[in-house]
């Protein structure tokens, strides 16, 4: 499957099947950029060795979201279909649904409405680094639930930085599994302030000037458009071969207030009743 095979994960599969067939549960440490997220999934249900349903946690619901859209546009199936999602007052899942990415506390949830979780048979646990007080209760109720009720269980907890060994020991019956990946340089230049101007301008103005310099750099631009395809703001910008007009980069300016709009309101726990002062430029 294209995007898919190409994958540290996916390159590295055999690891994770061997220990899937001597162990119950699994511990997996791998890097970031790996395909833990997309590729360990899509991966399981593809070889037979998960026929239920899987959950797969999240910390934070744009992940929840973003992973969903981008697994469902590699089986070329509508989010909800095959590939869904449960996040707080958003959900796309039907009985038909094979994978879910969704919140801890969205899983929390299950555990009320369905205490046995009985059409699931295994829960990942993702990015368990980002640590929280719902996603460690999450974590301990389906390990009872594995030990008591529900022995078809079976879970993974994976994480770039993950203790093996402590999470092994506390899981019980536990494969640990540490892959590799590739690793690329990264150069971080910073762009000098431009004064007053808004943030979603300025924001805008330097993915514009990045789709330039691929414009002429074929291979590096397909890449770029794939590893973007999820995300409006970037692929509004690389859209019609990179040939950004004036009135594109308004939409991404009004993207990109919208989106900080959102945060703010996120991270004050009440909706803004004012707009920004300073207007969307001509």
């Amino acid at each position: 499957m294209e995007g898919l095979d190409d994958l540290p994960m996916a390159e590295q599969f055999e690891k994770i099947k061997l220990a899937w067939g001597e162990r119950r549960h699994l511990a997996i440490k791998s890097p970031t950029g790996s395909g833990k997220s997309i590729g360990l999934p899509l991966l399981l249900s593809r070889e037979g060795l998960v026929k239920g349903r899987i959950l797969v946690v999240q910390p934070r619901r744009v992940a929840a979201r973003m992973l969903a859209r981008r697994v469902s546009s590699l089986l070329g199936c509508q989010v909800g279909d095959r590939v869904g999602y449960q996040v707080r007052f958003d959900k796309k899942v039907t009985s038909a649904t094979e994978i879910i990415y969704l919140t801890d506390g969205m899983l929390l949830q299950r555990f009320f409405s369905d205490p046995t979780l009985s059409r699931e048979e295994l829960i990942i646990f993702d990015e368990f680094h980002e640590r929280s007080l719902q996603l460690d209760v999450a974590l301990a109720l389906a390990k009872r639930l594995c030990s008591d009720v529900r022995p078809s269980l079976r879970m993974i907890v994976t994480s770039a930085t993950l203790d093996l060994d402590q999470i092994g020991e506390y899981l019980g019956d536990c494969g640990k599994v540490e892959l590799r990946s590739r690793s690329f340089p990264v150069k971080v230049e910073y762009v000098s302030s431009a004064g007053r101007e808004p943030i979603w301008k300025q924001v805008a103005e330097q993915l514009s000037a990045f789709a330039e310099t691929l414009r002429d750099e074929r291979e590096n631009a397909i890449w770029f458009e794939r590893l973007v395809s999820d995300d409006p703001i970037s692929l509004a910008v690389l859209g019609e071969r990179f040939e950004v007009s004036k009135e594109r980069i308004r939409q991404i300016e009004s993207r990109i207030r919208k989106r900080l709009k959102q945060h703010l309101t996120h991270t004050l726990g009440t909706e803004l009743d004012f707009e920004f002062d300073v207007p969307v430029s001509d």
